[in-house]
């Protein structure tokens, strides 16, 4: 819970269980981002990803492209072993993070 009623959310806490997810569950986390240094950060991440989980076929794109998320991140689109990744547009693909110059 983050809500005010519970406290405030730690930020070691929250970065351990986010990544515990996406490591639990990588077909409903296949956008990789750096870690955040801040809570305010990783908050920020946390919503923007899931927001962008949702759709990540807006983010299109084959192996090897580099496409744009609206939030302003650019990724490398990786094809991903099956693993029986969901079917349709961009299944197997994982969005993962770069820096660009």
């Amino acid at each position: 819970m983050l809500s005010g009623i519970h406290g405030a959310a730690e930020f070691s806490w929250l970065q351990q269980n986010w990544t515990k997810s996406q490591q639990l569950f990588p077909r409903q986390h296949r956008i990789r981002r750096f870690h955040a240094l801040t809570l305010e950060c990783l908050v920020a991440d946390i919503f923007e990803k899931l927001s962008l989980g949702q759709h990540t076929a807006e983010l299109g794109g084959s192996a090897g492209d580099l496409v744009h998320d609206r939030y302003g991140h650019t990724y490398k689109v990786v094809s991903h072993p099956g693993r029986g990744l969901q079917s349709g547009r961009n299944a197997g693909l994982w969005y993962v993070e770069v820096k660009v110059p």
